[in-house]
């Protein structure tokens, strides 16, 4: 497509783009129909690896340092809508030392929710996480596997198989693209009939995810997308957005020790395009952990 955009003959260049999208439609139609058969033949284990993670807390050394405010702010804000705060604690102390007179309000909550994070408890009843779970395969998989109580929603943002109202979205979406003002300049329609952004409008699906997106701090796992750039334009509008308070990546290891953990955040970094924020926000490899342990580092 980019290639055509050098087309100087606007008749060759309708003619060119028009055949494109229909050799386009023919590998939507030949994948579609490769997976259901996939499906029916293949029988999926569940990994308990998985299942811990949805099962997780929000770990306070994985929030970003310029979220820890809106996060912290977001739990006290929750403890006083349920009377569970005790106040003369805020407002004295944290281990015995008074602090209400040389610290900011954000500050003295900061310590004093990072303190009660400690108890287990106190996590249990305030942090039970709300869980959204962003299927970006065309397949009810991660629907079979996992969708028990740790799963609160699912949003199956690229379309299901076969489905006629929810129909597959397979195309490029990547408005962040230097050539993609050209081709919106072209005024040719065809030009962006394959452009994931255009098709999220058949279905209310985009607009569920931009309302739980908008309704607090969330932290976003990432297990088994690449974050390459034909997604860009979504996964930048999740990653930049002021509720996203950090971004934790279950990488990819292999039988011989190795790992893609790199790769995926040299790919996430090109989805951003405040890369300070970036590095704060994405959680360190040391925090991280693999999506399914190989077998030998299971044993040890």
């Amino acid at each position: 497509m980019k290639e055509l955009l050098q087309e100087e003959n606007p008749q060759k260049q309708n003619e060119s783009i028009r055949t494109l999208n229909k050799e386009f439609d023919d590998v939507k139609r030949l994948l579609e129909k490769y997976l259901t058969e996939i499906i029916e033949k293949t029988e999926i284990a569940k990994h308990q690896s998985i299942q811990d993670a949805f099962s997780s807390f929000v770990e306070f050394d994985d929030i970003a340092n310029c979220k820890q405010t809106v996060y912290v702010n977001s739990i006290f804000a929750e403890m006083v809508q349920t009377n569970t705060i005790d106040e003369f604690e805020y407002d004295r102390k944290v281990d015995n030392k008074t602090y209400k007179y040389c610290l900011t309000e954000n500050e003295a909550r900061i310590i004093f929710i990072e303190k009660k994070l400690k108890n287990e408890s106190f996590k249990k009843f305030h942090l039970l996480p709300y869980t959204l779970l962003l299927n970006f395969n065309y397949t009810q998989i991660a629907k079979t596997l996992y969708n028990d109580h740790n799963i609160d929603e699912i949003i199956n943002i690229h379309g299901e198989l076969n489905s006629k109202n929810n129909p597959i979205i397979f195309g490029y979406g990547d408005e962040l693209d230097d050539d993609y003002n050209k081709i919106e300049k072209l005024q040719n329609n065809d030009f962006l009939e394959n452009i994931k952004s255009i098709s999220y409008h058949k279905t209310r699906s985009y607009r569920e995810l931009l309302n739980f997106i908008s309704l607090g701090p969330y932290q976003i796992f990432i297990m088994g997308h690449s974050c390459g750039n034909s997604d860009r334009t979504l996964l930048n509008t999740l990653f930049e957005h002021d509720n996203c308070i950090s971004i934790k990546v279950f990488y990819r290891q292999y039988e011989d020790g190795a790992d893609n953990y790199i790769d995926l955040i040299k790919n996430i970094s090109r989805n951003f395009n405040n890369k300070p924020n970036m590095r704060d926000i994405v959680v360190n490899r040391e925090n991280c952990s693999p999506l399914v342990p190989t077998e030998k580092e299971v044993a040890e």
